[in-house]
């Protein structure tokens, strides 16, 4: 654990923490928060093929899918968005919306644009993301980061209950709300269909002592 002074300068104290590795004669790399950096949104551009894979035959035009996902660093956005216009999807009827679970939506629309950017310039990959191209829904952050309200501990509860799917009060359960939030106010709000993305989380389980009682 951080204070939260060391915690909101940790991009400075990282990159002193290199440069005095890198006065010592060692080749330091610093992994960025979540590792969301150009090289870190491989991952899930990689992923995207995969997910291509699975909604062939389901998502189309005329039935649009959109692949819902929690949005807490912006890696795993970029790269969801980047191989999403690599393989042309939503020509295909697949769409992205990420559900933000801290800061907001103008805070994640610079992040992932300079992300894609960078990787764009990086290795000229041709995906030329604008930021029409980003979906983030925002209104779903509650108390703040990694700070649960009651109605999302009980949707973590009743998913696992109902579907044996475990979900994390950080990341995936708050935008799992989120998303049933957006549905409940407007059916159409995801297309057709809607594909939840797991990204994981689950060591966030074992922190909060509030989900105790609700589990």
């Amino acid at each position: 654990w951080i204070s939260r002074a060391a915690w909101r300068d940790r991009n400075q104290l990282l990159a002193e923490a290199a440069d005095r590795v890198r006065r010592a004669g060692d080749r330091p790399y610093v992994v960025p928060e979540g590792g969301s950096n150009a090289l870190g949104s491989w991952g899930y551009l990689r992923a995207m093929h995969e997910l291509a894979d699975d909604l062939a035959g389901i998502a189309s035009p005329e039935q649009p899918v959109t692949v819902v996902y929690a949005c807490g660093s912006g890696g795993t956005a970029a790269g969801l968005i980047l191989g999403a216009k690599l393989l042309r999807l939503a020509e295909r009827g697949i769409r992205l919306a990420g559900i933000n679970v801290c800061d907001d939506r103008a805070y994640f629309l610079d992040v992932i644009s300079r992300i894609c950017a960078d990787a764009e310039a990086r290795w000229q990959l041709g995906a030329h993301v604008t930021e029409a191209d980003i979906d983030i829904v925002d209104g779903h952050v509650g108390r703040g980061y990694a700070r649960s309200r009651p109605e999302e501990l009980a949707t973590i509860r009743d998913v696992c209950r109902s579907d044996g799917i475990v979900l994390d009060p950080v990341y995936t359960g708050k935008a799992f709300h989120g998303m049933l939030a957006e549905l409940a106010a407007d059916p159409a709000r995801f297309g057709s269909a809607v594909a939840f993305l797991h990204t994981g989380g689950l060591f966030g389980l074992f922190a909060p002592s509030d989900i105790a009682g609700v589990l």
